[in-house]
């Protein structure tokens, strides 16, 4: 090869070499050692070549079909699956090589239904590329039949190819789209009540991201309607078997007293979780408490707090509320749980910075 002569780089190609199933660990040693002649493969009963792809998902479609088939997967005439639902493709591995294809021709008489450089399940219909059908040539390309910017290409002399990147990648399977929420479903969640703004700034706050909740919660309620999900994901759907939640809707000093004790004046410690207390009212008593729970109720504002001087723990999570108010007088406040909530305001995530351990992971709050 003459390289003081410029027009030498347009044969110069940066191509794939796949992993072949039928030479196992062929893809390191190549890395390692640099690629076996031509008569080494033309004595396998391969192609007399070294076989390279500008494709990925050529040079990768043999050992894709190879894992599915040992995987137990049945599969279509065409080679690909018939059931995709759960579908696990293993990484692999690609070498990137330049090639030098000097003289380069096109395949005669090719039969382009072969769509894998390493031989797929239809390599035995195509006849095997050998460099004495193209004497005056260093490589062949064939075209692929649905593609023509796709081809394999076989290079005869394997000091033409240079083995430069090894590249190890995964698949992340693409999941189904959901389609738009039908008119039916939106009237559903208004009836009720869901997502239902309390007044006009509640309105204009949470108008941009209505439609991406609309769409989210959709999307939740066709999955756990799916009759096609696999055993793991039926069971990680499963409800947990949990206690009884309680009954009481409002926050009465009677309920107080059955929870605190009979002397409030003195309470330091009190658990209402799980019940269904609307509003924080008739704390006033409680002027020991330092610990306040209320986390799975149906609370949708903070407020009636400010008699509670030294109050330390706060957790309200699991409730209903939008926007974090009436804390800034909680001067001995320093743990705040308000994970799964309806915040929904950048600004009402400034205060929190103050706290020792706030805990919001899982509100519904988009900055």
């Amino acid at each position: 090869m003459d390289t003081s002569d410029a027009s030498y780089k347009r044969s110069l190609e940066y191509l794939f070499y796949g992993q072949d199933p039928r030479l196992p660990g062929e893809i390191m040693r190549v890395a390692e050692e640099g690629f076996r002649s031509s008569d080494y493969y033309a004595h396998l009963g391969l192609d007399a070549a070294v076989s390279l792809s500008n494709s990925m998902s050529i040079a990768d479609i043999p050992r894709i079909g190879d894992s599915l088939r040992q995987s137990g997967c049945s599969m279509n005439s065409d080679g690909t699956p018939r059931n995709r639902i759960g579908l696990e493709i293993p990484s692999g591995q690609l070498l990137i090589t330049k090639v030098f294809l000097a003289r380069c021709t096109a395949e005669k008489a090719s039969k382009s239904g072969s769509e894998d450089a390493g031989g797929g399940e239809d390599a035995g219909t195509t006849p095997l590329v050998d460099r004495g059908q193209y004497p005056k040539h260093d490589s062949v390309f064939r075209v692929k039949a649905t593609d023509a910017k796709q081809r394999t290409w076989f290079v005869f002399d394997h000091h033409l190819v240079l083995p430069e990147y090894l590249v190890e990648f995964e698949y992340v399977m693409k999941h189904t789209t959901v389609p738009e929420p039908p008119l039916s479903f939106m009237t559903e969640l208004v009836e009720k009540g869901v997502l239902q703004p309390q007044n006009e700034t509640e309105a204009s706050d949470m108008g941009p991201l209505a439609r991406a909740l609309v769409k989210f919660l959709y999307q939740c309620d066709q999955t756990a309607a799916s009759s096609s999900l696999d055993a793991a994901t039926r069971i990680l759907k499963t409800p947990p078997v949990v206690e009884a939640e309680g009954t009481a809707t409002e926050l009465t000093q009677e309920l107080i007293s059955l929870h605190g004790g009979p002397d409030l004046s003195a309470v330091r410690y009190l658990n209402l979780h799980s019940n269904k207390i609307r509003k924080i009212e008739n704390l006033g008593p409680l002027v020991k408490l330092q610990t306040l729970i209320m986390s799975f109720n149906e609370v949708s504002k903070i407020e009636n707090l400010e008699t509670l001087a030294e109050l330390k723990t706060l957790d309200l999570s699991f409730n209903m509320v939008r926007r974090l108010e009436n804390i800034k007088t909680l001067s001995t406040l320093t743990d705040l749980a308000m994970n799964t909530n309806l915040l929904h305001r950048t600004e009402d995530l400034s205060m929190l910075r103050k706290y020792v351990y706030v805990c919001v992971c899982v509100c519904v709050c988009v900055h």
